[in-house]
């Protein structure tokens, strides 16, 4: 999971990038890609440098497509957005993050992109600013010990 991780941040290294960067020696690192690479997850390139497959895209989109709320929220973010001419936002909170599970995009040019299915920081973004203030003080006290 953590070459997963590392290639999802990096886009595409070679084996000796990825032991590096994860203090593995380069035959375990081998072995660990081959496996993810017959397995479906990773790729590897013409130059040998290895980046994740669609195969992770799939199966997110797969939970995603599971989660009950955005069918159920799904048209009232598009009654939302169409009557404020502003881009609507589902999140879920994840401890003190927010998982942007779904969006209906502004009209406008200028907005704050963020792609359904990135982690923020709750305290970084209105939306998680909203999800912290309705939690109670005591969970919010526990959270940021």
């Amino acid at each position: 999971m953590k070459i997963i991780e590392l290639l999802a941040e990096a886009g595409e290294l070679s084996v000796s990038d990825i032991g590096k960067n994860l203090g593995m020696h380069r035959s375990a690192t081998h072995r660990f890609l081959a496996t993810l690479r017959e397995l479906g997850y990773l790729e590897q390139a013409e130059d040998s440098r290895y980046r994740l497959s669609f195969k992770l895209f799939e199966i997110g989109t797969n939970v995603a497509n599971r989660l009950e709320v955005r069918k159920i929220v799904h048209p009232f973010l598009i009654d939302l957005g169409a009557r404020h001419q502003e881009t609507a936002n589902l999140g879920i909170m994840e401890g003190l993050e927010v998982i942007y599970a779904d969006k209906v995009e502004s009209p406008h040019l200028l907005r704050m992109d963020l792609a359904v299915g990135c982690r923020i920081p709750a305290y970084c973004t209105g939306l998680g600013k909203v999800l912290l203030a309705h939690r109670s003080e005591s969970d919010l006290h526990k959270a940021f010990r």
